[in-house]
């Protein structure tokens, strides 16, 4: 359960696509923390895990899929969604690769604001289900 004021949602990335990408976020009353670099997002989600990590990373960049790489192998941020937007996801085999890398979704840039605020709403809820899922199984006694 998010505290209040707890970011929903963290996302880092080029600067000028990622502050893009945050203001869209914002005005849709979205919780958010911005990172300026993969680091700052390992940080931050190391601080408070949110919902959904939005990673924007330009073609030809491998950054955002060693990010969501490490991510995953973190047991304390695993849980939050991962979202990867680059120009590069026009292309299967760029999706396949950020999927193996951990991603939940990926959009390909131009990103249309109604199609990531649905993306990003679709993950926030998908892992809010988890998260009650997990809890009924902690609150559900052990048949003998």
């Amino acid at each position: 359960m998010l505290r209040p004021n707890q970011a929903r949602v963290v996302v880092t990335g080029e600067p000028t696509q990622s502050k893009k990408i945050a203001r869209i976020l914002i005005e849709a009353g979205h919780p958010v923390r911005e990172a300026d670099t993969p680091e700052d997002c390992l940080k931050i989600v190391g601080e408070e895990v949110p919902e959904v990590v939005v990673i924007q990373r330009p073609p030809a960049e491998s950054g955002g899929l060693e990010l969501c790489r490490n991510l995953r192998r973190n047991p304390y941020s695993a849980g939050a969604a991962v979202l990867l937007i680059s120009p590069a996801f026009s292309k299967s085999a760029e999706r396949v690769a950020a999927f193996e890398a951990g991603a939940d979704a990926c959009l390909a840039e131009p990103v249309e604001a109604a199609e990531l605020l649905a993306q990003v709403e679709c993950l926030a809820r998908l892992r809010r289900v988890e998260a009650k899922l997990r809890e009924s199984e902690r609150t559900v006694s052990p048949r003998n």
